[in-house]
């Protein structure tokens, strides 16, 4: 090692000097400092000195500039050792030349691309191991230009070892050696090298680095902290073993950190010996057999090299000795991760990439190894997702210029990469996954596939793993076994479900951190066969766009198959179709479905976690058991197994009976309730016991100047804005708040998102008067304590129920247990002191009029309509008809207020992105049109609706059963979105031709346009994609009306609503006023803020 103090290169801003100077810099002030180290034949160790190194760069710099012209951009593509491989490129820049180191691995077409874009004027390469990458690229060359011929004068054989090292490890200064001769200093934006991105989500793109870049790069990396270990130990040494040199994780261990540490680095062996020769495979086994002979007291190396090395005991002792080990490149499973670190393996997280260099400090911290923490070089700007999770977006500085510049807003680089912060550790982030690699499904939820794709790929079991899912309902797998057990493109059905259930534990593991609609099923598992493995780019990870191109066709069959009523074949069958089999059976499979959570036959599924993606699956099941059988009679009835089947019958005991029904009876005309019917009889189950008068010694009638108000649904937009108003109302004395519980974030702060959201007074939610409850209406106690029930009991004298699940997928069955909530709240009401003076606002929706005739009967009326044909449709509405039939009968004063299509209001306009008119928005802003449609809209803010509600429960007269809340002064959908156009034009910016206004049915022609290929960013820019058969049918009803000539009806098929009793009630509907302008350019404003 070195037998001097070592001299180190100055670092800081304007001293640090370029490659060319430094190695004369490290040749003056550390010629005999150890550069390179590995092991030799003999048993012992190979130094190869700083003299040596520089004397080799120049000789390899020498060999290449002698056919070449300064400036020249240099291709090398070569099979040689590290040592020659950096002296090579290092080499080359001493000599005024560009090199561009590409990986052997890249297509003759990514080669010819390469070369192509940097004008590369000759290419350095191994001819005799690189022949087939050779004879691809002159197949190429002619494509592109029929009248090329061979020029053997581009071509530059890659120098031999002996050529550079000539006495190997031996060299002194007084052995012969030619130095290049002087070139000019070159400027700091002058290029001085190429690098290549992966080529994982295309062809690769070569990424150039100026003279200031590679000194930033050099400064930004964790160097100080060598030098502190050198301190200490002068032969402190870092394995830079079996890295790609021509990867930026390369340029760094084999040319950085020597030069610029400079630190002593471990690499293999010469290896390349003759032409024919091949430089040592970097594995688990050679690459940690060469760190123990080396004594590494640190290494980097590639994550997938942890998953094996945490198996080997012998390889976690050598690991265990070094001060840190360092990955980076890809994930490092969290279970491998922690497993090493048990075992005293002192773990640290690196960072960086080709365009932006490595800016993680160094770390010494086992509790928070998958953390990290960034140089103070290093500037960077944090963009929200939306989910707790940032962006990283690298700022320029004078201290940190990159190579790519993407943001549209300042200088500097936009990652792609998603982080999370440490909960309680300031300045650590984690991070989770990329937004190109972001699955967006069809329903809108986004799935992040690398942390489940690390779990799964931590196993022995497995090589590589990639999800797929994009624009599906649903995420599979494509998941490539090790040998022995990848199996052949013949393997059969049994074969498959039996590694199906091989490695399904694994998968198991890792759908507990996925979300519901993350989850991967049995059935979404695709195996690659050892025939087609996955492709992979030059650092061993796996290039996803590519594999999923590769499996394109199975994966399309597979969607298929579970869009059908085919089923699938690994699924047995009950002992028998009889409800006594059927029923465990079911039960098994649907605790598989909610990753074993068991549930009683008669609990509702949705309500318990099942989902669209878990309907699908079980359904899939059904069918593909049923196929199984040996009964022609059974068989037959898969074709009836409906998408709808789960979500019509949604408990075990419903899905029995309906599956055995069909068996035993597949002739019925119908062995399913009329819609008409179901709510019928559950208007006659929850009302049972309501015809029993309330107790008359309530205190009926105390004068109503002090209000005790229970709310349930605080933390939704409309619950949000009534608890403002409750809580500034003077006569209001209390508001107990009843919400269910959450793991994700505390009451308070659930109300607090909302108020700032909406721009509401967050002070308020200090007041005295507001008291949180976490509880469920569905249980009998409201799932509060003895001692709460009391205090409620005593004090409470209205309650506002505004709780409900907004799901408009699910029948009536699934909205049961809010129903039944509903009659808990009802039996609460008449236990209090109250008793029959309370007060019960009903927050219903105009889905319970869903199937009204307004053409033969008008505006539906402000009453309980008794028959229940016109709320026949969505389980959502027909919920809400069935509530409001049970209130009637309360004995309450209980008002059902039917609320129509609600808009933003004030105080900021906020209104849901989410909701389908935004969604036609921020669309249409991508389209260039807004669409028009017949008829007007009865459209009504938020909060005036708030207020109706308030202003008739808190008036002096008795509240009548039914109030419908729309705007009584509606206006033209033309006239809404004339002034939604202006506004928009206005406030965007936009050129005078940039919004046309055109009818319904072109807008959603061009939706349908959009959807039938879409990209993520169309999915992001065009949401109307995701809503595109409700746009449809909006269409239809367009269509229709305007047949008709029905200017007066309501836009897209909503139902008229008459507003008597709102208007005689509310003072604030009463003098509400059109919506115009100002409302409009509220809502535009919160959405510009929130991204359209």
């Amino acid at each position: 090692m070195s037998s001097t103090k070592i001299v180190y290169p100055d670092l800081s801003l304007n001293a640090q000097p370029n490659l060319l100077d430094i190695l004369d810099f490290n040749l003056e002030h550390n010629p005999s400092h150890t550069v390179f180290v590995f092991p030799n034949d003999a048993g012992g160790l190979t130094k190869i000195s700083m003299l040596e190194y520089v004397r080799a760069c120049h000789r390899a710099g020498n060999y290449v500039r002698a056919s070449t012209q300064p400036g020249d951009v240099i291709g090398v593509i070569a099979n040689v050792d590290t040592i020659v491989y950096s002296a090579l490129i290092v080499g080359m820049i001493k000599a005024g030349l560009v090199p561009f180191p590409i990986s052997p691995r890249n297509s003759p077409v990514a080669i010819f691309n390469l070369l192509k874009k940097t004008s590369a004027k000759k290419l350095v390469i191994t001819e005799t191991t690189l022949s087939n990458a050779l004879r691809g690229l002159r197949a190429e060359l002619k494509a592109a230009d029929p009248s090329y011929k061979v020029d053997p004068s581009r071509i530059i054989e890659a120098p031999s070892l002996q050529e550079i090292y000539p006495k190997l490890g031996r060299e002194t200064a007084s052995d012969p050696f030619t130095p290049i001769p002087p070139v000019p200093t070159p400027e700091d934006h002058a290029m001085a090298v190429y690098l290549h991105s992966s080529g994982s989500t295309g062809l690769p793109k070569p990424i150039g680095f100026t003279h200031k870049i590679l000194k930033d790069d050099a400064a930004l990396t964790y160097m100080d902290d060598l030098r502190n270990f050198q301190a200490v130990k002068p032969s402190f040494t870092v394995g830079g073993i079996g890295l790609p040199s021509f990867h930026m994780m390369g340029l760094c261990s084999h040319m950085l950190f020597p030069l610029y540490g400079p630190v002593t680095t471990a690499v293999f062996a010469p290896a390349v010996t003759s032409p024919e020769a091949n430089p040592t495979l970097g594995t688990p086994e050679t690459v940690i057999e060469c760190a123990k002979a080396t004594n590494c007291d640190a290494l980097t190396a590639l994550p997938t090299f942890f998953n094996t090395w945490s198996q080997v005991e012998g390889a976690v002792d050598i690991l265990r000795k070094m001060q840190f080990v360092t990955y980076g490149g890809g994930p490092l499973a969290h279970a491998i991760g922690e497993n090493l670190v048990s075992r005293g393996v002192n773990i640290n997280t690196a960072y960086g990439g080709t365009e932006f260099g490595v800016l993680t400090a160094l770390r010494d911290d086992t509790k928070t190894w998958m953390y990290l923490k960034f140089s103070d070089l290093a500037k960077i700007r944090w963009s929200p997702q939306g989910d707790g999770t940032f962006e990283a977006q690298i700022l320029e500085t004078d201290r940190h210029h990159m190579a790519v510049q993407n943001l549209p807003d300042a200088r500097g680089y936009a990652t792609s990469d998603i982080f999370e912060p440490h909960p309680t550790v300031p300045n650590l982030w984690k991070i989770v996954g990329r937004l190109d690699d972001v699955i967006i499904h069809s329903s809108g939820e986004k799935t992040v596939p690398a942390p489940i794709e690390a779990i799964i790929t931590a196993s022995p079991l497995v090589h590589g793993a990639v999800m797929f899912g994009r624009q599906r309902d649903q995420p599979g797998i494509l998941i490539e076994l090790a040998p022995p057990h990848e199996p052949h493109e013949n393997a059969n059905e049994a074969e498959i479900a039996g590694l199906r259930s091989l490695i399904w534990p694994i998968v198991e593991e890792a759908d507990k951190i996925a979300p519901a609609f993350s989850r991967i099923y049995k059935e979404m598992i695709i195996f690659t066969t050892s025939e087609k493995p996955l492709p992979r780019v030059g650092k061993g990870t796996v290039a996803r766009k590519a594999a999923l191109a590769l499996y394109a066709s199975e994966i399309d069959k597979l969607y298929e198959t579970v869009a059908s009523t085919v089923g699938v074949g690994d699924v047995e069958p009950p002992k028998s179709w009889e409800q006594e089999d059927l029923q465990p059976w079911l039960s098994e499979h649907i605790t598989d479905l909610l990753s074993g959570k068991s549930l009683h036959p008669t609990d509702d599924l949705f309500e318990h976690g099942f989902d669209s993606l878990s309907a699908t699956i079980l359904r899939l099941r059904i069918v593909g058991a049923l196929r199984k059988s040996q009964n022609p009679s059974v068989t037959a009835v898969a074709k009836d197994i409906s998408q709808a089947l789960v979500y019509s019958h949604p408990t075990i005991e419903l899905l029995t009976r309906s599956i055995a029904g069909l068996i035993s009876n597949p002739n019925a005309e119908s062995l399913q309730k009329s819609h008409e019917q179901a709510m019928e009889d559950m208007i006659e189950k929850y009302s049972k016991g309501l015809n029993i008068p309330i107790s008359q010694t309530t205190a009926v009638d105390e004068p109503r100047t002090q209000e005790y108000v229970l709310l349930t649904g605080s933390t939704g937009n409309l619950g949000a804005q009534m608890l403002e108003s409750l809580l500034a109302k003077e006569e209001v004395k209390k508001v107990y708040t009843l919400n269910r519980p959450s793991s994700k974030a505390s009451m308070t702060d659930r109300h607090r998102v909302r108020f700032e959201d909406k721009g509401l007074n967050v002070s308020l939610l200090s007041s005295p008067k507001l008291v949180y409850l976490e509880g469920e209406t569905s249980h009998e106690d409201l799932g509060l304590s003895q001692e709460q029930l009391s205090e409620l009991r005593g004090n409470v004298t209205m309650i506002i129920h505004n709780a409900w699940r907004l799901d408009f997928n699910l029948s009536l069955a699934s909205f049961e247990s809010h129903v039944k909530g509903s009659r808990t709240l009802i039996d609460f009401g008449r236990s209090t002191r109250r008793g029959s003076g309370l007060r019960f606002l009903f927050t219903s929706s105009i889905g319970s009029a869903q199937s009204w005739d307004a053409r033969a009967r008008g505006a539906y009326p402000e009453e309980v309509v008794m028959d229940a044909k016109y709320a026949v449709g969505g389980g959502y509405g027909e919920s809400k008809y069935v509530t409001e039939r049970i209130l009637a009968k309360s004995g309450l004063q209980a008002t059902s207020f039917r609320i129509g299509q609600v808009t933003g209001g004030e105080p900021n306009g906020a209104w849901a992105t989410t909701d389908w008119v935004p969604i036609i928005v921020k669309s249409s802003l991508t389209l260039g049109m807004l669409p028009d449609a017949i008829g007007i809209v009865s459209w009504i803010p938020m909060d005036a609706v708030s207020d109706a509600l308030l202003d008739i429960g808190f008036g002096t007269e008795q509240p009548p059963m039914a109030v419908n809340v729309v705007h009584p002064r509606p206006v033209s959908w033309t006239s809404l979105v004339q002034k939604l156009r202006k506004i928009l034009m206005r406030e965007k910016q936009l050129a005078a031709d940039a919004l046309r206004v055109v009818p319904y049915k072109q807008w959603a022609a061009k939706v349908e346009d959009f959807a039938k290929s879409p990209s993520e960013e169309d999915l992001k820019n065009v949401p109307a994609i995701k809503l595109i058969d409700f746009y449809r049918a909006q269409v239809t009803v367009d269509e229709a009306l305007r047949k008709d000539g029905l200017e007066r009806s309501e836009s897209v098929g909503l139902t008229p609503l008459s507003t008597k009793n709102v208007e005689r009630l509310s003072e604030r509907v009463r003098n509400l006023g059109p919506l115009d302008e100002p409302v409009i350019e509220q809502w535009v404003k919160y959405w510009i803020a929130a991204g359209f």
